[in-house]
């Protein structure tokens, strides 16, 4: 579930995304989303028109959506296709278990990030819907990132793994910056 503007946006087991007015709670929209499994997460970036707001959603199938509110399917981040070969392929392989939006920002420098059970963090155009990197290096799921900034004002994406290890990477190329392993475990590695 996400808010704003007075409207939350769902989603439902069947993979349709419901628009509620939240003071009233009436329906104000229902659309397909297209994903072929469950829908893992729901966001909202709040930019101005003529481009926003976009509802953004990532999916047990591996892929993440983008729609306006009125439920047209603006962009479709996907997972590669079958047979392909090559470690930083486009898309994700497996469920997408999370993803952030870099909400502070101009349009045509949002970026999203996701990372899923295949161990992969991917940061993506918001705008383009291309992929800006593939991060490889967890070694289990990925259960959750989020977009900060580092030392000199860098741009980050972190990424926490089911084994409870943080990685930094720079976000505008992938390159991987630090490393927190979690207590008991070796200690930490600076890049």
């Amino acid at each position: 579930t996400e808010q704003l503007n007075g409207r939350t946006v769902k989603t439902k087991d069947d993979g349709k995304i419901c628009v509620h007015d939240t003071l009233m709670g009436d329906l104000q929209k229902t659309f397909e989303s297209g994903h072929k499994r469950g829908i893992r997460r729901v966001e909202v970036w709040d930019g101005p028109r003529p481009e926003g707001p976009q509802i953004i959603t990532c999916s047990y199938d591996g892929t993440l959506k983008v729609f306006n509110f009125d439920g047209k399917m603006l962009r479709d981040l996907a997972k590669p296709a079958e047979g392909m070969k090559g470690r930083d392929k486009i898309g994700h392989i497996g469920a997408v278990m999370c993803m952030a939006i870099a909400k502070d920002e101009p349009y045509s420098t949002t970026d999203v990030a996701s990372g899923g059970e295949a161990t992969s963090v991917r940061i993506w155009s918001l705008k383009t819907g291309k992929q800006i990197a593939a991060c490889h290096g967890h070694e289990t799921p990925i259960v959750g990132v989020t977009f900060c900034v580092g030392r000199a004002n860098m741009k980050l994406v972190a990424s926490i793994d089911e084994g409870g290890e943080i990685r930094f990477w720079k976000r505008d190329d992938g390159e991987l910056m630090r490393i927190i392993t979690p207590p008991g475990a070796a200690v930490e590695k600076y890049y």
